[in-house]
């Protein structure tokens, strides 16, 4: 089962046993099939989605990340491939479900300063998940600032839910939000 929660609902003990394995965008508009035309069609704006608020869904999982998998998870670029993480794993021969948790969150991804996967390569980065979770890059990336000496933060996979938020406070607090300035025509 896939779980959204907000941040506020983690719960000290209740998770700090699942880890980072997949970071994926968060659009800002719902689309369904219709079952007459089998076509698409924008049912509405998304709810989760607030601009600078909540762009990004990171997913955490109960199970270690090797035994962990999702849909095309071996294929890069993983941004044009990849699915969220499957609820379930096979044991042996035996098939277990697992709880999945996605929650919100915000990081400015604008590639120059703050990274994610996707951001690496032009429009189609040289990783697949699997490659991301085994270590080749972190999950989200803030270089540092020269001028004020603060060292870079890497969100590797793996990390509890905890360290995750506590690594995003300090990205956002070097890099806050700015909203984009209309134009006047």
């Amino acid at each position: 089962m896939i779980k959204v929660i907000s941040r506020p609902f983690l719960g000290k003990e209740k998770y700090k046993d699942f880890r980072l394995c997949y970071v994926d965008s968060m659009p800002e508009t719902v689309y369904k099939q219709t079952p007459e035309s089998k076509a698409w069609e924008r049912t509405a704006p998304n709810p989760s989605y607030h601009k600078g608020k909540a762009e990004l869904y990171a997913f955490f999982t109960e199970v270690p990340l090797s035994d962990q998998w999702g849909d095309d998870w071996d294929d890069a670029p993983y941004e044009y491939n990849a699915e969220e993480p499957y609820d379930d794993h096979y044991e042996g021969d035996e098939r277990k479900e697992h709880l999945i948790v996605k929650v919100p969150f915000y990081v400015r991804h604008d590639g120059y300063d703050v990274k994610i996967p996707r951001d690496y390569g032009c429009d189609n980065s040289p990783f697949c998940v699997r490659d991301i979770n085994a270590g080749a890059v972190a999950w989200v990336f803030a270089r540092g600032l020269e001028s004020k000496r603060i060292k870079g933060i890497a969100i590797q996979a793996g990390v509890n839910p905890y360290d995750f938020f506590e690594r995003v406070d300090r990205i956002n607090e070097m890099y806050p939000y700015e909203p984009e300035e209309e134009c006047d025509e």
